[in-house]
């Protein structure tokens, strides 16, 4: 009786084994058979000449298993744009070749064939460019600045756009503008965003626009120039006039007889200031500088003087350097440099300078102290010594500069007519 239980239980045992050895050889085969057969290629990128193109370069990307030109693969570059192989100049198993989109940024790309997806492999790309598909309002970027959070702003004739470096986000007159008509941007200590347009200015807390408009506040409704002093003002450029704001009340300065005007140092009856103002910079001494239309710049000593200079020109853009040097950039003067003694006047290269047009819209400071001129032929650098200049021979889509700004990176942004936004890191 116990032989027959123990037979009966190895019996049984031995069908349980039976069935559990069919099983595992049945998935071993189907493990080596799925081991051998892939069901996509394996790609890889090995290398990518160069690896630190202009925007419109043509890359080649060396590799493996990329397939052919007709197996409908993409290249994803970082800023979202795909290429497909059916654009690309040259598609093979191990070698592509393709141009760098317009909007392509510095960053990862990748290569997809199949469902399969290679390694990624970072370029460094010069000059990225940012437009219309990008999510900029528009190609025409007449202004921009970037504020205490590296945010970019930029000022269109379609609206106000905003980039956090991911996310671009665009503020018109349905959002609470008083205009689409951009013409300067200008954050505050607080965190606000102040714009200038042609129906007034306002003030952005991040939530809600406050409008400031002819003629409850402002002499005039087109507002070039927005800039604060130390003690907190708010100062506002117009073609009618300056005024000043000290969260009290607002203050309108006009040439008019009850300022007391000199022309440089001396007393003057000839002064004859413009009360368009297009530009606006503060020294180190609290002093205000205004550009002017056709009347050169103005500095403000206090409420009473003020003293005129560069009298024939049209003043388009003003900076002050660490130095407390003012850089004064004119329509068809070029740039000039004064340290409250001297002018010095620089221009066209065929006076030996190497600045690359005449007429300088806007200047920038980077962090050496190297001065940057956008102007209606390129971008501009002087490092006191040398002049270079950047234009679409280097990179840019767009020779006519409305802006420049530096951001928290050393990255210089440049604002084009037509041509979008630029991006240039100097130190590449």
């Amino acid at each position: 009786m116990m032989e027959y239980f123990i037979s009966k239980h190895f019996v049984m045992h031995r069908g349980y084994f039976l069935l559990l050895c069919t099983v595992l050889l049945t998935g071993l085969i189907f493990f080596s058979c799925s081991k051998n057969s892939p069901t996509g290629p394996s790609l890889s990128i090995s290398s990518v000449v160069s690896s630190t193109p202009q925007v419109g370069d043509t890359i080649i990307i060396n590799g493996s298993d990329f397939g052919s030109q007709s197996d409908g693969g993409t290249i994803l570059f970082s800023s979202g744009i795909t290429v497909p192989s059916s654009a690309c100049v040259l598609w093979s198993a191990t070698q592509i070749k393709t141009t760098v989109p317009l909007t392509a940024v510095a960053g990862d790309v990748v290569v997809r064939v199949n469902g399969a997806t290679s390694n990624e492999y970072y370029l460094n790309v010069q000059w990225p460019r940012f437009l219309l598909q990008s999510g900029l309002a528009d190609s025409i970027v007449y202004c921009l600045a970037i504020d205490g959070q590296n945010i970019k702003w930029f000022g269109t004739d379609k609206g106000l756009s905003r980039f956090d470096g991911t996310i671009w986000t665009t503020y018109t007159t349905k959002n609470g503008l008083p205009s689409n008509n951009i013409y300067c941007i200008s954050p505050d200590n607080a965190g606000n965003i102040w714009i200038g347009t042609d129906a007034g200015a306002a003030k952005f807390n991040g939530s809600n626009w406050t409008i400031y408009s002819s003629p409850n506040v402002l002499p005039n409704n087109i507002v070039n120039a927005i800039a604060f002093d130390d003690t907190g003002n708010v100062w506002i450029g117009t073609e009618g006039g300056i005024v000043r704001s000290n969260g009290a009340g607002w203050k309108t300065y006009q040439y008019n007889d009850s300022i007391k005007w000199r022309y440089g140092q001396a007393d003057t009856a000839t002064c004859n200031p413009s009360n368009n103002i297009l530009c606006i910079a503060i020294d180190k001494r609290g002093h205000e500088w205004f550009g002017s239309n056709n009347e050169g710049i103005f500095e403000r000593i206090n409420d009473t003087i003020w003293v005129q200079n560069l009298g024939t020109y049209w003043v388009r853009s003003l900076a002050i350097d660490s130095q407390n040097v003012k850089w004064c950039g004119t329509l068809a003067g070029g740039v000039w440099q004064y340290n409250d003694t001297t002018f010095t006047q620089y221009d066209k290269p065929n006076s030996g300078s190497g600045l690359a047009d005449y007429t300088v819209t806007s200047i920038a400071f980077d962090s050496h102290d190297v001065k940057w001129f956008g102007t209606y032929n390129g971008v501009s650098k002087f490092d006191g010594v040398n002049w270079t200049t950047y234009n679409t021979n280097n990179g840019l889509l767009n020779n006519f500069i409305y802006g420049l700004a530096f951001d928290k990176q050393g990255n210089l942004w440049v604002a084009t007519n037509g041509g979008g936004v630029a991006m240039f890191n100097p130190n590449q």
